[in-house]
């Protein structure tokens, strides 16, 4: 036991935040915390070596733009994707989803249909939505059970004649379901769907496979993955990569402008503007820690981690439990007589750092029949050394405000 203290200290004094035992961060479903390596190469890219990319010729923008080409590299190989063409970077995963909308006026016709779970984050139903409201798009609800999983026995008895697309999250940032890509991915070649993932909640810990689960479009962000704030990436597949007209214009996506212009080649037709140089820079070092040994042993007792908190938060009789029994780092519940964002706030107080609210799923709220959620969120920081010291403030502040 000593050793797995010692081991867990160490690798958690990696994260400044938490190196002096300062608070107990449970949400990392809405942004992960980053190590140092992250913070300081991104410091030392503003500091020594910044430069523009995809432009100037001098020896420090050549290393800058070569930076961002081996970040791409990187999350090719972390998505499984045969062509780095095909990853583009965004501003994040909602604007990557975004975008998927907007892609989809160029490949669907009016009147078709759409799958979508009622469980997803408003990143994955709201430009879908905004599409439904102008007429171009109509949302069909995907049959799940209660934990959020696909119901594929229901949904084949379902009139799929004008469905050409399906959208969900790999993991739930409600339930923590992960979801069967390679058995959808199946469906969705056998029904001629176009197959849209949300791999917010999954890249952080997960490895994927695009081409195994042939995923058309997918989308992330580098926060949410120990990696900075305010870049992502969509993968665009290969059937798809060379048909589409890029959404946005300006900077070194053109190649020539005549009577009609024409642009560069994939990514860079869909990339306009200077990009978050700095960040790109920073999430290349985010991908190289979650590639070591130490960080793929705390991912992998997270899941056993998950089921101690379970089990512990089963115990109260105040506490519904609503995420799924397998979710291998949400931890996401309602609570009778008192309020979640009440709770959040004095467990916040006290430096329990938990997520309440709609979590940004106002769908799950109705589908839940529920006002708020409570939920607490894995990262691989965490431990189960803190397990008690979560337990005994949990009791504190439910006993206080269940008194009330």
């Amino acid at each position: 036991m000593q050793a797995l203290e010692n081991f867990d200290l160490a690798f958690v004094e990696q994260f400044p935040l938490l190196e002096r035992g300062r608070i107990l961060y449970l949400d990392s479903a809405a942004t992960s915390l980053k190590p140092k390596c992250v913070i300081e190469r991104e410091s030392e890219f503003y500091l020594n070596e910044y430069a523009t990319v995809n432009r100037s010729l001098y020896p420090r923008a050549q290393r800058a733009t070569e930076g961002c080409l081996e970040t791409r590299e990187l999350i090719k190989e972390r998505i499984g994707a045969l062509d780095a063409r095909g990853v583009v970077f965004t501003k994040g995963a909602t604007d990557g989803l975004n975008q998927t909308a907007r892609f989809l006026l160029q490949l669907l016709h009016k009147g078709d249909e759409i799958l979508i779970s009622p469980l997803e984050h408003h990143a994955n139903l709201l430009p879908f939505k905004a599409l439904e409201e102008k007429g171009f798009l109509k949302i069909r609800e995907l049959p799940i059970f209660e934990d959020g999983g696909i119901d594929f026995d229901s949904l084949a008895l379902t009139d799929l004649s004008k469905v050409r697309a399906l959208t969900i999250a790999h993991v739930s940032n409600v339930t923590g379901i992960e979801q069967d890509l390679d058995r959808i991915g199946r469906l969705c070649k056998e029904q001629g769907w176009i197959f849209i993932v949300d791999a917010a909640q999954s890249m952080a810990h997960k490895r994927l496979a695009v081409e195994r689960s042939q995923i058309d479009f997918l989308a992330f962000s580098a926060h949410k993955m120990y990696g900075p704030t305010g870049v992502g990436a969509l993968y665009i597949s290969s059937r798809f990569l060379d048909r589409l007209e890029p959404l946005f214009f300006g900077g070194e996506m053109i190649l020539e402008i005549g009577s009609k212009m024409s642009f560069q080649e994939p990514p860079m037709k869909f990339e306009t503007g200077t990009p978050p140089i700095a960040q790109i820079i920073g999430w290349k070092e985010a991908l190289k820690f979650q590639t070591t040994s130490t960080f793929d042993a705390r991912a992998q007792a997270l899941p056993s981690l998950a089921k101690s908190y379970r089990e512990e938060l089963s115990q109260f009789s105040d506490v519904h439990l609503l995420s799924a029994k397998e979710s291998e780092t949400i931890l996401t519940m309602s609570l009778q007589g008192v309020h979640p964002m009440d709770m959040a706030l004095l467990l916040g107080e006290k430096g329990v750092e938990v997520r309440s609210g709609s979590l940004c799923a106002l769908g799950a709220l109705d589908y839940f029949q529920t006002r708020s959620f409570l939920r607490i969120s894995l990262g691989v920081y965490n431990h189960l050394e803190e397990l008690k010291v979560f337990l005994t403030t949990f009791d504190k502040v439910i006993s206080k405000l269940s008194f009330k």
